[in-house]
């Protein structure tokens, strides 16, 4: 014979009987369900959504827990992308600078020297001028993507703070 135990519906005092082998069941009278607990000759009713709410903040937590690992490595890219930019744009200052003086250096040797041709000077000072235009015009776009890096690491910074924010309720 099977023993019952006698339980009031914590949501609408309905008289509810049962057995002791049962973990889970709704009440015949308002369909709400819930997790019997024992322990100490002790039986409650826990409600089965209080038990859901636990393991979703679990899952929020595991879920910003993986997300700040992602927004993390993609710092990391982006730092190495940042460095990446800063060799190129010094390699680009150094280009502007070695055109700037094959510039100079053309000038000076034109105006030391009357016997060579114009023609092999005004080609000199156009390709000098030619690869400062080239340089600059680098530089600048380094210095947008530069730019843009620094932007995408302090947004992906703002994201990990919400969900530090989010995992501390």
């Amino acid at each position: 014979m099977t023993d019952f135990i006698s339980l009031t519906c914590p949501s609408c005092g309905g008289k509810l009987k049962i057995t002791s082998e049962i973990e889970r069941f709704a009440c015949g009278f308002c369909g709400n369900e819930y997790l019997v607990k024992r322990g100490d000759g002790i039986v409650t009713l826990a409600p089965v959504i209080d038990q859901i709410k636990t393991m979703n903040q679990g899952i929020d937590k595991t879920n910003a827990e993986l997300a700040m690992l992602r927004l993390r490595e993609d710092i990391r890219q982006l730092e190495k992308r940042k460095s990446a930019i800063l060799r190129k744009r010094k390699a680009g200052i150094q280009g502007l600078a070695s055109a700037a003086t094959v510039l100079l250096f053309s000038w000076v040797s034109f105006s030391v020297s009357v016997s060579q041709s114009k023609g092999f000077f005004l080609f000199l000072v156009i390709l000098a001028v030619l690869v400062i235009l080239v340089f600059s015009f680098i530089v600048a776009r380094l210095n947008q993507e530069y730019k843009k890096g620094k932007k995408e690491i302090k947004l992906k910074e703002s994201q990990i703070n919400k969900y530090l924010q989010r995992i501390n309720y």
